[in-house]
Order: C-alpha cells, then sequence, then structure tokens
C-alpha cells in the first residue's frame, strides 16, 4: 500500500503522490543509474484509469513507485541469496516489485499480498504482462494470516505512513496511526531475518528506528530522497497534526519537504563482524559526506523553486547511503548504520 496519494491523471511533483490506474506498466520508469546515486525524478505522464477501475478504486505514485523500485534493487537484488523468498506486505497494483524485476537478475520469488482485489487483480495481470509471474506470486489474501504458509527471512513494505489522530481523513487506508508509524512497527514485531521498509521522516522514524534497534535489528543500508507534501499529507487536519509533532520532535520536515527513507534492516548475529566504515553520501553530482544543511537545502525551500520542470513535475535528486569497503576489501563486514541514518532523517526542522 502506498502512502499519501493524489487522485489525478497527470503526475505531480515527486512525493506529491499522483495516483491513477496505469496500464500497460511503463519500464522506462524505472530506470536507475550505477549504485549509490539515485537519478532525478523524471517527468512521466499517468494513463487515465481503464472504464474497470476507478481512482478511488486502484491508486499508484510513479514517483514512489519508480523509489520503492530502486530500493528494492538496491537493497534486495545486491544483498539477496540466490533462489531466495521473499514476502510483501501491500503489493498495490505491482509496480514497484515488477519495475525491479524487470531490471534485475533477481532470481527468488517474491510473494505479494493484498486485500484489494481489483489491485491484486490488476498486480497478477501485470506480472504476467510483463513476464515475471515465476518470480512474483500474488495473493489476494491478508499478510498476517498468510505470512505462516511463506517460508520467507525477508519482509518488504512500503507501509501507510499518514500521522493523523483517527482515520477520519480523506483516505482512512493511508492512516499509519497517530505517529504514522504504528504498522511500520508492527512489522518489525514479526521476526524477520532482514527487512526493507520504506520510513518517512514526519513519521515519527527516531522511536520507530529505536523500535527496531530493541527487537534485534540493525540498519545495514538504506537509501534516502526528499518528497514535497503530496494531497493527503497537506489535508490541514493532517498538516496540523504533522506540526503538532514536530513541536514534539517526533515529526522532522521543512514547510514544505519531508525525507523518505528505505531501509535494510537485519537481525544481529554474532558471526557478522562489526567493522568501522567511512560514511560516503551522494547527491548525484559526485559531492560526497553532504552536511545537514547541504541535506537541507537539497530538500528545503530553496530547492523547491527548482524542482519542477515545464509541467510541474518534478526533478529531486535522491541521496543514497553507501558502505566504504574496508582496507582489506571485505564488504561483508556489518556495522550498523542506524545512528547515521538517524541524523539524516532528523536533519529537516
Amino acid at each position: 500500500m502506498l502512502p499519501d496519494s493524489r487522485p489525478t491523471a497527470s503526475i505531480s511533483p515527486a512525493g506529491a503522490r499522483g495516483r491513477s490506474a496505469r496500464s500497460p506498466l511503463s519500464k522506462s520508469l524505472f530506470k536507475t543509474q550505477a549504485v549509490g546515486t539515485l537519478i532525478p525524478q523524471q517527468s512521466a505522464t499517468a494513463h487515465e484509469p481503464s472504464s474497470r477501475h476507478t481512482r478511488n478504486d486502484i491508486f499508484v505514485c510513479d514517483e514512489e513507485s519508480q523509489f520503492y523500485s530502486q530500493c528494492l534493487e538496491k537493497l534486495l537484488v545486491k544483498n539477496s541469496s540466490s533462489n531466495q523468498t521473499v514476502i510483501e506486505f501491500g503489493s498495490g497494483d505491482g509496480s514497484p516489485v515488477i519495475g525491479c524485476l524487470i531490471q534485475s537478475q533477481f532470481s527468488g520469488v517474491i510473494h505479494g499480498f493484498e486485500l484489494n482485489k481489483k489491485a491484486a487483480a490488476l498486480a497478477h495481470s501485470r506480472t504476467i504482462e510483463t513476464h515475471v509471474s515465476n518470480r512474483y506470486k500474488i495473493h489476494n489474501s491478508c499478510f498476517f494470516q498468510g505470512m505462516h504458509d511463506i517460508p520467507a527471512g525477508c519482509l518488504i513494505a512500503n507501509p501507510p505512513y499518514i500521522p493523523a489522530p483517527d482515520n477520519n481523513i480523506l483516505m482512512p487506508a493511508l492512516h499509519g496511526g497517530q505517529d504514522g508509524a504504528n504498522l511500520t512497527r508492527d512489522l518489525m514485531t514479526l521476526g524477520f531475518d532482514s527487512a526493507i521498509l520504506l520510513i518517512s521522516s514526519y513519521a515519527n522514524p527516531v522511536d520507530t528506528l529505536l523500535h527496531a534497534r530493541n527487537h534485534g535489528y540493525q540498519v545495514t543500508d538504506f537509501m534516502v530522497t526528499p518528497m514535497p507534501f503530496g494531497y493527503y499529507s497537506s489535508e490541514p487536519k493532517v498538516k496540523n497534526w504533522i506540526w503538532k509533532m514536530r513541536g514534539e520532535g517526533k515529526a522532522f520536515c521543512s514547510d514544505n519537504w519531508y525525507l523518505l527513507a528505505g531501509v535494510l534492516v537485519q537481525k544481529r548475529q554474532h558471526n557478522l563482524p562489526q567493522k568501522s566504515k567511512s560514511h560516503q553520501f551522494s547527491t548525484g553530482n559526485g559531492t560526497d559526506h553532504v552536511s545537514h544543511d547541504s541535506l537541507s537545502a537539497l530538500a528545503g525551500e530553496e530547492h523547491e523553486n527548482g524542482a519542477q520542470g515545464e509541467a510541474g513535475n518534478g526533478d529531486c535528486s535522491g541521496l543514497r547511503h553507501r558502505y566504504a569497503t574496508t582496507v582489506d576489501g571485505d564488504t561483508n563486514a556489518v556495522e550498523d548504520q542506524m545512528d547515521e541514518l538517524m541524523k539524516i532523517m532528523t536533519a529537516l526542522r
């Protein structure tokens, strides 16, 4: 399930979440750059929903789907073993996973669970259309019931993260609890060996990451991108609640922008050595070691004027964490990156 959408046929700036049913799937939305960077969010045009689906049935955000897909390609595929079994909470229309599979040689199987019948049917038809149905199995059933039948060690999800005092908001299904992170924290308690989750900087990211640590997880890699507030997060009730959370130190954002992170967490294991590595970041222009001021400039007011193209489409550069190898070339050593991620996710005030 993708959070924060705008029911419109045209794509808004990255993160504004213009959503409509899209068919056929556009492969061009999921082209990525070399490891260590994210390509700028390119403009795209969403197709009108078919006569079988309305904008209230299935919602799609091309920009967020692209980011989620890139996270899967960089964080899942690059770290997966052959024939790995993965389980997904909330497949939606399936486009993020399908985009990842189109771009990669992932040899495992991903089992996606989606309660929405129309979304599940669309996702299934797209897996057949794109010839990935042998690697992406769609289940139109409850994740929490079906997970016990899937021998998966890795969980992937883009859970709802809209914070509000209750679910009486424009789209109740996008409600993530009072701080936006209830479901995210619930997923962290299920005991999977590893998980790739999207976490918003305005949905209590510090407590969420500490919750992961308390359940035996460490952050081993992550990707971050700036997002402007969208249609649902700009609803007065929601926005006012986010400002309240910001005053309480639970939401971190500028007036118009927040950060969205794709985070790989893994259970701590005794056979994984803890070695110190340098922390490198890239904004896509070769600049490393991004400071908080630079990050604020990337995702803050200064970026807004230059972020929109002629058609109002987003051109937001992404930010990706990456490992530097140790002196002896050991890339398997694992260092917990949680504190570093917390610094980034709390940089916007």
